[in-house]
């Protein structure tokens, strides 16, 4: 999953092997599909560095998923939310094409701290 592409506020970006470790977090709910992460303080930053590790984690064999990251456990917004898409046909299938390549994508939204800019 390390050097896959990015789309962030339109732009396709790629992870930065060399990151700073992610913050800790902990698995609120997970499902099929989706997961929600706990992170303590979230920013912007280090909810995508927690998305990021996370995903570079769990994605063998994954073909979609979301992954949200919140403050508290019973908290009504979250951070940030990353969508996960493996191949242009399951962007199609799942997302009706709405997530572009190259493949694999993760795509971030992150309302809570402004635009998601700079990946």
């Amino acid at each position: 999953m390390l050097g896959a592409a990015m789309l962030v506020g339109g732009c396709a970006a790629t992870i930065d092997e060399n990151a700073a470790p992610a913050p800790a977090y902990g698995v609120v709910r997970q499902d099929r599909t989706s997961v929600e992460l706990l992170v303590r303080d979230a920013t912007v930053e280090r909810s995508k560095s927690v998305i990021r590790t996370w995903l570079t984690a769990n994605t063998s064999g994954e073909r979609y998923l979301t992954v949200t990251v919140l403050r508290a456990r019973d908290a009504s917004t979250y951070i940030c939310r990353a969508e996960f898409v493996a191949d242009e046909e399951t962007a199609q299938s799942t997302t009706s094409g709405r997530i572009p390549g190259p493949y694999p994508a993760i795509v971030f939204d992150c309302p809570t701290g402004g635009p998601a800019a700079g990946g």
